[in-house]
């Protein structure tokens, strides 16, 4: 009986073999083991992975970052998003950025550089397949207290 059950859950070139558990149930007359096969579930139920983003959003960010001359650390102190966040989501260890992340990367890049404009951000939202801008949306005013672009010594200290 338990030779047809795993027969069943063998797999064939279609299907693949599905994990058996022998489970011990007890001792039958003659006092020899009884075992049962039992088919295993996943640990956890699959979740459906992120969609990739076509193009990564990240790369006009770092594009127009560089093209600004700015440091990573001058961008993120500009745009008030943790440095080793932003220095994770540039080097491709951390993927898919929340809307107001790049809304935040956008409004400092606009106000330090020209060349970034209001189509650039939604560009790169777009890629990254999440909401347009507002029609009525400004970008916010950033106080600078320093120019990242000469910038001899943050604050930890570091050339």
């Amino acid at each position: 009986m338990f030779g047809s059950l795993r027969r069943l859950f063998a797999g064939s070139p279609d299907k693949p073999r599905q994990k058996v558990r022998r489970e011990y149930i007890g001792r039958d007359g003659r006092g020899r083991p009884v075992f049962r096969d039992v088919m295993l579930r996943p640990r956890r139920p699959i979740r459906p992975q992120a969609q990739e983003p076509l193009v990564r959003p990240m790369a006009a960010i770092e594009a127009a970052r560089e093209k600004a001359d700015l440091t990573v650390y001058g961008l993120a102190i500009l745009s008030d998003v943790d440095e080793t966040y932003l220095r994770r989501l540039l080097n491709g260890q951390r993927r898919n950025p929340s809307r107001d992340t790049l809304i935040f990367l956008g409004e400092a890049l606009m106000q330090f550089d020209d060349s970034f404009k209001r189509k650039h951000l939604e560009k790169v939202l777009k890629n990254a397949g999440l909401r347009p801008l507002p029609r009525k949306w400004t970008p916010r005013e950033i106080e600078v207290r320093y120019s990242p672009r000469t910038q001899i010594k943050d604050d930890r200290g570091w050339e």
